[in-house]
């Protein structure tokens, strides 16, 4: 939530003069007070019976590590993760919001932009998860997300667009 809610809507109340950065991080840090005070009253530790059943076998950390690191496909989805990842930050901490203006968007809507793009990252990514789970096709929905990812860049990059077709692109 806090690149979504840090690009679009703090930008905006930055712009408007409604707030500085000192209001955000105060109000931030109330938040995460109120959240942290709840947390310790709402959250039991409860067990409901001192009986535990192991499922499976508990091998050592560093097995486990090492089996880990061994495995081709967790080195393959780490890469392409991390590479998602890293055009989303660099897009949105670097050139993104600058760009969008120049193609003659508003500082505001362009920020916004940025909001939606990582809003798009929160929801794609489970639901791009649950369907690679469902379908047991984790290389084909990964060539698919980049293939899409590839035509939304090509589009934002070199065709003409209007703010809905922007948002969707983004999104």
């Amino acid at each position: 939530l806090g690149p979504i809610l840090a690009a679009g809507p703090m930008s905006s109340l930055a712009e408007s003069n409604q707030a500085n950065w000192r209001t955000f991080f105060i109000c931030l840090g109330l938040i995460g007070t109120s959240l942290t005070v709840l947390v310790f009253l709402l959250v039991q530790n409860k067990q409901k019976n001192d009986h535990f059943k192991l499922l499976s076998k508990v091998h050592s950390l560093k097995i486990g590590i090492f089996q880990l690191i061994r495995e081709k496909n967790v080195w393959l989805i780490g890469l392409y993760s991390s590479l998602v990842y890293f055009s989303l930050q660099y897009l949105s901490e670097n050139e993104g919001k600058r760009y969008i203006e120049l193609q003659g968007f508003s500082p505001i809507f362009s920020s916004y932009m940025i909001s939606i793009a990582w809003l798009g990252y929160a929801i794609g990514s489970p639901i791009l998860g649950l369907i690679s789970d469902l379908l047991k096709k984790r290389k084909l929905i990964m060539w698919v997300s980049s293939i899409l990812s590839l035509t939304a860049l090509i589009s934002i990059v070199h065709f003409p667009y209007s703010k809905e077709l922007l948002v969707f692109w983004f999104l």
